[in-house]
């Protein structure tokens, strides 16, 4: 399935766990093509319990706490705060 994403211009794309089981070497072309497809205007919904190798990519983030979707359509521009918020993000209990 995932080969089909590397066919063509998607335009959305949703991936869950995208890096998990890949070895480094990998993870590092698929972050590479990530970079490629948001520089095409894309959207990417990623789904992952390892936000660390995404924080340079996101733009906006979705976390799902105590069963409630909650939306947060800006973050910092500045990578460090980003991290920060999103580690944040990351912490609260579901």
């Amino acid at each position: 399935m995932f080969a089909t994403c590397l066919v063509g211009s998607p335009e959305v794309i949703l991936l869950d766990e995208p890096l998990e089981g890949m070895d480094h070497q990998m993870q590092q072309k698929i972050l590479s093509w990530l970079e490629q497809i948001l520089a095409d205007q894309a959207v990417i919904l990623i789904a992952s319990h390892t936000f660390h190798p995404f924080v340079s990519l996101a733009s906006q983030a979705v976390t799902i706490c105590k069963g409630k979707a909650h939306h947060y359509p800006e973050l910092p521009s500045e990578q460090h705060n980003r991290q920060r918020l999103l580690q944040e993000l990351a912490g609260k209990k579901a």
